[in-house]
């Protein structure tokens, strides 16, 4: 290489922010063709169930992918969803087995808690993450077998009322923001003893 080493002076005169810096490698021509060729794929592989790419999830991956580099130390604990394979099984327990993978290095003795979503959030889950010495705190979806019915949703409930069920090592709340509505939370971070 020859030339002086460093920033050139035309890139430091475009840069004022973060995002300035990040734009003079991923151009909007760069971006265009990233987008373009990743819906041609998809539409290929997966049909109409493809989900179009748009310039905001791009940025969003990317900064993902920019903001693990520099937060992990490399231990690449991200999974990303590209829906089921073509012509492949729909996977069983797959929010358990990913919600698995992601704590698997932090080990057995972490004393970590994790917050799961609906679709991860079971109490099998919790059991597992349990052995793990991690607690588990996330909403639950309604059809979840282990939420008894007096939990779910109901129109003889009134609006902001809760319930709270307890079993060994975890706390089930069932909380009305509406009529006919409820929030189901389970949680192994709050449980009485």
């Amino acid at each position: 290489m020859t030339g002086q080493l460093g920033v050139t002076p035309s890139a430091r005169s475009r840069v004022v922010t973060l995002m300035d810096t990040f734009n003079l490698f991923f151009t909007p021509q760069v971006k265009d063709l990233i987008i373009r060729f990743t819906n041609e794929e998809g539409k290929t592989q997966y049909g109409d169930g493809w989900v179009k790419l748009d310039p905001v999830v791009l940025d969003a991956y990317l900064g993902i992918l920019l903001l693990q580099g520099t937060m992990n130390d490399g231990r690449c604990n991200i999974q990303l969803y590209i829906g089921k394979a073509p012509g492949g099984a729909a996977e069983k327990n797959q929010g358990q087995r990913v919600v698995l993978d992601l704590v698997e290095y932090l080990g057995n003795q972490s004393g970590r808690n994790v917050t799961t979503g609906n679709f991860f959030t079971s109490l099998t889950l919790g059991e597992a993450l349990l052995k793990k010495n991690i607690s588990l705190v996330g909403t639950m979806r309604k059809n979840r077998k282990d939420i008894p019915s007096v939990f779910l949703p109901s129109k003889s409930r009134a609006a902001f009322s809760s319930y709270v069920g307890h079993k060994p090592d975890f706390t089930l709340v069932s909380y009305v923001p509406k009529k006919g509505k409820a929030v189901v939370l389970l949680s192994s971070m709050h449980f009485s003893q």
